[in-house]
């Protein structure tokens, strides 16, 4: 529309526990995309004759499928996702023409239906950045510049937050109250005043706080 010529991306996260995943490619960027995938969930195949030495360890500790030869068309057949990730242009095209499902070619955007952003875990807490493929140096320094911020402001407060967290939504989804107090409650959980609370005072202060409200509610 107009002259904006942008290439947008819809972002989404997966859920890829005991999803097929196929990733062509053993070395040291494979390595890397392996890791992520595993602590996924991921049903792993690695499609490489040669793998670096830590997936070689990996692989004797069966925590990946590897075949050990060139990738051949037929070896997505049954992939949820594919990621290339080989220095070879022309075995990525290969691959990406191949897949009938997600694709993505690492550092060859014109290869991907879909690309990785870089990403920030603290627990639950999972924050992706993404300059749409453009500049993914420049991604990886915002996750950086984020990255500070939250360890400054939080220390490890918000991932303890969001542990206690989990339990506390579904205290309050179990409990029988009209919607409008129930949003109310998790609304102020996850508000401004719930994090500033966090940063300042810390955990218990707010873990206090949101036991007064609700023991309020019960009585």
């Amino acid at each position: 529309m107009g002259g904006n010529k942008s290439l947008n991306y819809y972002p989404v996260y997966l859920n890829l526990k005991n999803r097929r995943c196929v990733l062509v490619g053993g070395g040291s960027v494979g390595y890397r995309k392996a890791i992520k995938l595993i602590e996924a969930g991921a049903d792993l195949t690695i499609i490489s004759p040669e793998l670096t030495p830590e997936l070689l360890i990996m692989a004797g500790a069966k925590k990946f499928i590897h075949i050990n030869r060139p990738y051949q068309t037929g070896d997505l057949d049954g992939a949820f996702i594919v990621i290339a990730a080989t220095s070879d242009a022309l075995l990525n095209s290969m691959v990406s023409k191949d897949a009938k499902c997600p694709i993505n070619a690492v550092d060859m955007p014109e290869y991907c239906s879909f690309i990785v952003p870089s990403i920030i875990q603290r627990g639950y807490l999972n924050i992706a950045v993404s300059t749409s493929g453009v500049s993914p140096a420049l991604a990886r320094t915002l996750r950086m510049v984020i990255e500070e911020f939250i360890d400054r402001t939080y220390s490890d407060n918000l991932e303890k937050y969001l542990l206690f967290l989990k339990d506390y939504r579904d205290r309050v989804l179990s409990l029988n109250m009209i919607k409008e107090k129930r949003e109310s409650i998790l609304k102020f959980a996850g508000s401004i005043d719930a994090l500033t609370i966090v940063g300042g005072l810390g955990v218990t202060a707010i873990k206090e706080r949101l036991e007064r409200i609700l023991v309020t509610i019960i009585e």
